[in-house]
């Protein structure tokens, strides 16, 4: 682009441009003649009526696309620069090289080795001692291996490009040249140079066997399609392009993976087989020398400047040379630049809070109405490309030559190891060679332009003046414009502004000048942010000179020291850390630069020191750059500045000011972060399950950002924020971002599937988002506080906040502390609006704003993770009671752990609260919120799997046999911490709750999503004796137990059990063992079933067999961590996070003899047992509960375990006590109460010893059975001294197992596997 004048622009690159089938040259210096230009614009009127006469002539339409798909002269794409591609059996070639990797090789042998290891655990492969083992174990493996190679390629077949026809790609091409070239109609350009010097590196890579890696920018989907065209007319080997599976459906992705694009998923999760899929067939194209394009910013940018890398695809490309498994590959960072971005209007809509749309086919069929825009052109860039091996070696010499103290620091800064570190670097030197070789677009420049004037509107002189302006400040910072071929400003800026339309720009004719004026600010911002890459450090100084200018008064005055410069300068780059690019050289140097830059262009004075200051006028401040930046007192604006009215100060503020503003928002909108003084009652009600960490509540993270969005529209309605492009999703999510990493906020994710505050669901993880305690504001009612004193910041204490909410009280946000005091800090650089002169009563609306906003975020039911105000106070009504040796916090923090378990989330746990409501004075469950209510009593339910044996409709009871029994799995719920305050007992509310809940238990799941639809029954664990819940339906069943004292191990047992050698059980162990247990459980229960028939329905005792049902809770590994959950935290708390217990069990092996060797069938597995032995397990799970701190022994050791007095009150719980079976037993066969054989006695023993020395070390006084069995009972002699008798205790008042049927009908209830586990 020339001036008006017509002057050529120095050093410009000539240019290619392909329109249609016509590609120009333009060598450097061409003017082109007014001619040439009504002969282009000809041109392209020629092509839109070439393509509308179709229905004129069809055959000469149907000509060209012979053309085309025959292949003639160029079109043949014949001898092309690159690997062979485009032939029958090229996708079979290449499916077959990914397969034969060795990566993925050694990948599926380790996943079928894992599987195997697995099954062999769980006993899923038969007897260890069968003589076959090894082949049954050999074969299996081969199975999952087999298994895994066919899903394997079944995803390789979805993933790779398949590039098998040349015709089709010169059908493709024509179509995708046909549609480009009429939406964008003045073409496709490109730099000559670049591209001859692509093409030599071209050629030298295909000699070597080396792959070009195109790493473009993203901002519309036509970047892969320009790049392709550009490719193929060019004659360059067409890349595969790395695209995601969310544009593969129906039509269009068959068409794309022809056309060379692989289709990979957005997420890979934790899949290793994808992920060394993927790796895998990345290794075999860059091996072999196939082009690839990926885009290094994962997605499309709806800002219009560059994205922060994303290093998924970087890490495999890194991986690939860095193993050695790839020699090299050449790397080409591109830059694509329009006039008009097809997809803005949809950016706008997505970042404004419109979720995105989900790609389809109408959605592409509907955007045909492209076909008739003119967006002006395309402008292609091609960095010079650089050998990847060469920057790996180069950045490690480089690491190499630092000192021991610079690589630690850069060690701790990236908490990782050099490959981070090359990563990282690799990351953003693309970014930056990408912003080098960028070319800024006219629209650009007119819609920067518009958007850093202070008036509403331009006239067109002064429009032109400023567009050339800005080209020339472009250019003096190292950047491109873009050249029509010599012709003159306004010309480019009249295609300009009729490029971006109407809709963008507005014009005002009955004016002396005509006068253009932005119409969509925020859409224009997107052109405008395409070239702020260049001026970021000019902006940032200008932004925080501004601090000083703003405050007005006397010209001296508003001049900055150095210091505050300084300061304020590196407090925005930190703050726009993740949003631009920064020049490598560091904060010092860059602000040296700049300070110097903004010197020379008269646009600031600064005030050096006198050994500075006599320096010659004609010397060289930008080759001797301040080498002491000391020696500068301060800067202001220069005087001819001040006299053109601060234009360029301006318009270098007026660039960043829509940030500032946009982290200033985020910055608020923290704030509503704030727990309200009150909780809406209505979370109370059912409420499942919830999530803390020391007391804090969390916010559905997706929920804030879209409160901060709506804060964020209201006070820019009101006048309290400049730029409505401050609200938009990507820059409050980049702020957001910065905050967590700075630690003012704090963010975790929780499954999906896991239910918040009223039950919402989310597919995927689900972020959750809260303040950090030491940021929290206060809340005061309705008067400043004294704030903080002497500069030290009281934090928020946990319970200082649980109390506000208990009190219901409305308390308000105050203008002070940690997290507004950074506000303040931001907002010292915001653009001064005349609405935010009165200073305290902008303060305070913008807080009442965020608190009315925030109101909406709480009371959403669906964004609450956390306990609300009843649920909480109930909590810490009974904290006395079962608080046990925790302090009140740290019972608190409990319940929140526990809540947040495998068993406890997902609607596990629900929470119960019977309440009054003091208007009404009606009581008993209620969704509404009443703020006047009362709360009479409370309990929670844990949903738990549970087994139900009974005889099927056409079953019959025939000898005993179990052929007719039917085993179905069921829900159960176990009732727990039912508690009445103290001051409300004896007045029958708790009597009144239970009724209530037992009625309410019969349809409630806990979690509506849940496949089983059948709730059988409730068990509780009274301590209130039998009678209290058998009124309300809560049968006692049978409470028995046998306590071990830990003075047994003070005596030699009498048995074989002190050979047996014992193996702990470690967490890692549990899986196998308990999946073993609750396999063993569903087989035993039929068994079970039909001896409890046969003893009920015999001699007076007769009743139906089918009113009998035998029952067993499923002891899942979910229970069994919830119960070590419970124990791990009291551990750490009492002991420390060193401390926590290791043994969740003991494991010995049996051998016993068998006389003959038999053969089993079941279902399509053989079972053979040995002729002469067989090995088989038993094993304990435990766990401790801590009643009372335990006593240290010995004052000159360690306080821990090992070194504790036995506690009284302090008991080692039998979870689980296990003897596998000698052999699978008859389904048919009658089971009978008996002893087991000796050698099982001795096991259990030798377990039971294994507790009693565990109880020793961790301070228990005894070790306790639940409802042992006949064959424990045995056991437990054995390990007492000289065989006295353990006496099995029957309970009558605490923990009393108890069962209430909520069925239509109550049987007969028989409950089996009633041990510790189940307890709740």
């Amino acid at each position: 682009m020339t001036s008006s004048k017509g002057s050529t622009p120095p050093g410009a690159a000539p240019d290619i441009s392909i329109v249609g089938d016509q590609v120009t040259l333009y060598p450097t210096g061409y003017t082109e003649s007014p001619a040439a230009a009504h002969h282009h614009d000809t041109h392209d009127r020629n092509l839109v009526e070439h393509m509308a006469r179709f229905r004129e002539s069809p055959y000469e339409f149907l000509r060209e696309i012979s053309l085309h798909v025959q292949g003639s002269g160029w079109r043949s794409y014949e001898n092309i620069v690159g690997q062979p591609i485009y032939y029958n059996g090229f996708s079979d070639n290449m499916k077959a090289a990914v397969m034969a990797t060795p990566m993925l090789q050694a990948k599926i042998a380790e996943l079928a080795a894992t599987r195997v290891s697995v099954e062999e655990e769980q006993g899923l492969l038969g007897a260890r001692s069968s003589n076959d083992y090894e082949r049954k174990k050999a074969k299996r493996r081969s199975e999952v291996e087999q298994s895994l190679r066919d899903v394997a390629e079944k995803w390789t077949d979805q993933m790779i490009c398949k590039m098998e026809s040349k015709r089709f790609i010169r059908g493709a091409y024509y179509l995708a040249t046909s549609v480009i070239t009429r939406a964008y109609h003045q073409g496709i350009h490109v730099s000559s140079e670049e591209v001859l010097r692509l093409r030599a590196v071209a050629e030298k890579a295909a000699k070597n066997k080396q792959s070009i890696i195109f790493l473009p920018c993203h901002r519309s989907h036509v970047d892969y399609v320009s790049l392709q065209l550009i490719c193929y007319r060019l004659g360059l080997a067409l890349p595969t392009v790395v695209a995601g599976d969310n544009l593969n459906f129906p039509l269009l992705g068959p068409f794309l993976q022809h056309a060379g694009a692989m289709w990979i998923r957005r997420s890979f999760g934790d899949d290793q087989l994808y992920v060394c899929l993927v790796q895998s067939y990345i290794d075999t194209l860059l091996k072999h020398g196939f082009n690839l394009e990926c885009f290094v910013e994962g997605g499309r940018s709806r800002m219009g400047k560059l994205l922060p890398p994303k290093f998924g695809i970087l890490s495999f490309l890194l991986d690939s040379v860095m193993s050695g498994r790839v020699g090299d590959a050449i790397v080409c960072p591109v830059s694509t630049q329009y006039d008009k971005v097809i997809e803005v209007d949809s950016y706008i809509s997505e970042l404004l809070g419109t979720p995105k749309a989900k790609e389809n086919l109408s959605d592409f069929l509907s955007a045909s109405s492209v076909m008739s825009l003119q967006l002006g052109r395309v402008d292609v860039r091609f960095h010079e490309p650089w050998s990847l091996s060469e920057f790996i070696q180069q950045q490690q010499t480089r690491f190499d030559n630092l000192s021991q103290t610079q690589q630690a620091d850069l060690n701790r800064v990236y908490h990782s190891n050099l490959r981070t570190r090359l990563l990282r670097t690799l990351g953003y030197k693309v970014l930056a060679d990408i912003n080098a070789v960028s070319v800024v677009m006219p629209t650009s420049l007119i819609g920067t332009v518009l958007l850093t004037l202070r008036g509403r509107g331009v006239g067109r002189t002064e429009l032109i003046r400023r567009v050339e302006w800005l080209s020339d400040r472009v250019r003096a910072q190292g950047g491109r414009v873009a050249h029509f071929a010599g012709q003159p400003t306004e010309t480019v800026v009249q295609r300009g502004l009729e490029v971006l339309g109407p809709d963008l720009i507005g014009v005002q004719k009955d004016v002396a000048e005509e006068t253009y004026f932005a119409v969509d600010r925020f859409q224009l911002s997107f052109y405008r942010n395409m070239l702020i890459h260049l001026f970021v450090n000019q902006a940032l100084v200008s932004a925080s000179m501004y601090t000083q200018i703003k405050a007005g008064g006397a010209v001296e005055s508003q001049a900055i020291t150095y210091g505050a410069l300084l300061s304020q300068v590196s407090f925005l780059s930190q703050l726009f850390r993740g949003e631009f690019i920064f020049p490598t050289a560091g904060l010092s140097a860059n602000l040296a630069e700049t300070i110097n830059g903004l010197e020379t262009e008269d646009i600031i004075k600064v005030h050096r020191t006198k050994s500075i200051t006599d320096r010659p006028k004609n010397s060289d401040l930008k080759t001797n750059p301040m080498d002491n930046p000391d020696s500068i007192e301060k800067v202001e604006l220069s005087d001819l500045e001040r006299t053109e009215g601060r234009n360029n100060f301006d318009f270098y503020c007026f660039l960043i000011w829509p940030f500032i503003e946009a982290s200033w928002l985020g910055a608020v909108s923290l704030m509503m972060l704030t727990p309200p003084s009150s909780l809406p009652s209505s979370l109370a009600h059912l409420n499942t399950g919830f999530t803390t960490e020391s007391g804090a509540l969390w916010l559905d993270d997706r929920a804030f950002q879209s409160c901060a969005q709506h804060l964020g529209k209201t006070l820019f309605a009101q006048g309290d924020l400049s730029y409505f492009e401050a609200v938009n999703k990507e820059t409050l999510k980049n702020a957001y971002q910065r905050f967590e990493e700075e630690g003012i906020i704090v963010t975790r994710k929780i499954r999906g599937d896991a239910n918040k505050s009223g039950g919402d669901k989310a597919k995927g993880p689900v972020a959750l988002v809260r303040l950090a305690d030491e940021w929290m504001p206060q809340r005061q009612h309705g008067k400043k506080s004294n704030g903080y004193s002497n500069g030290n910041r009281d934090r928020i204490s946990t319970q200082s906040v649980l109390s506000d909410i208990e009190t219901g009280e409305r308390m308000s946000l105050q203008p002070q502390g940690r997290l507004w005091e950074f506000c303040e800090e931001i907002s010292q650089s915001r653009l001064e609006g005349k609405n935010r002169r009165d200073g305290d009563a902008v303060v305070k609306r913008v807080l009442r704003l965020v608190d009315t906003v925030a109101d909406g975020l709480w009371n959403g039911p669906s964004n609450v993770v956390s306990i609300d105000s009843e649920i909480l106070a109930q909590l810490r009504r009974n904290t006395v009671e079962w608080k046990g040796t925790l302090s009140d916090e740290a019972y608190l923090r409990r319940e929140a752990q526990l809540a947040d378990q495998d068993l406890t989330r997902s609607g596990g746990l629900s929470t119960w609260l019977y309440v009054q409501d003091e208007e009404k004075k009606n009581a008993g469950f209620s969704k509404d919120t009443a703020p006047s209510r009362r709360v009479l009593a409370g309990c929670e339910t844990i949903r738990k799997r549970a087994l139900v044996a009974s005889y099927g409709n056409n079953g019959a009871v025939q000898n005993g046999a179990s052929d007719a029994i039917k085993v179905e799995e069921v829900i159960a719920h176990g009732v727990a911490s039912v508690f009445v305050p103290e001051e409300l007992r004896g007045k029958g509310y708790g009597g009144m709750m239970i009724a209530h809940l037992g009625r309410s238990l019969k349809n409630w799941k806990g979690d509506p999503s849940t496949d089983n639809e059948k709730v059988a029954f409730s068990v509780l664990y009274s301590d209130v004796g039998k009678k209290f819940y058998a009124k309300h339906g809560w049968q006692p069943h049978r409470s028995s137990h046998i306590r071990l004292p830990v003075g047994l191990l003070a005596h030699k047992t009498r048995t074989e059990s002190n050979r047996l050698r014992t193996s702990p059980v470690v967490a890692s162990s549990l899986p196998g063992l308990v999946n073993t247990d609750c396999e063993l459980v569903r087989r035993r229960l039929p068994q079970l079933h039909s001896r409890n028939v046969k003893y009920h329905t015999s001699g007076e005792s007769r009743s139906s067999d089918r009113d009998l049902v035998t029952i067993a809770l499923v002891p899942d590994l979910a229970t069994i961590r919830w119960h070590h959950a419970r124990e791990d935290f009291v551990a750490e708390e009492l002991f420390g996070k060193d401390c926590i217990p290791e043994v969740k069990g003991a494991i010995v092996e049996i051998v016993e003899g068998q006389s003959t060797a038999t053969t089993r069938s079941e279902g399509d597995r053989d079972f053979q047992e040995p002729s002469s032995t067989r090995t088989r397990r038993v094993w304990a799970i435990w766990n401790r509960l801590w009643r009372n701190r335990p006593i240290q022994e010995d004052a000159t050791r360690p306080y821990g375990p090992g070194n504790f007095k036995t506690t009284d009150g302090n008991t080692l719980h039998i979870l689980r006590l296990v003897v596998e079976p000698l052999y699978e037993e008859n389904p048919e066969a009658e089971l009978k109460p008996k002893e087991g054989t000796a050698e099982e006695s001795a096991a259990l023993a030798a377990v039971l010893q294994a507790a009693l020395s565990e109880a020793v070390r961790w301070g228990m006084s005894e070790v306790e059975i639940w409802n042992p069995t006949r064959t424990t009972a045995k056991a437990t002699e054995l390990v007492s001294a000289n065989g006295e008798e353990i006496n099995v205790v029957d309970r009558e008042e605490d923990e009393i197992t108890s069962l209430k049927w909520l069925g239509e009908s109550e049987p007969k209830i028989c409950w089996e596997e009633n041990t510790r586990f189940g307890w709740c």
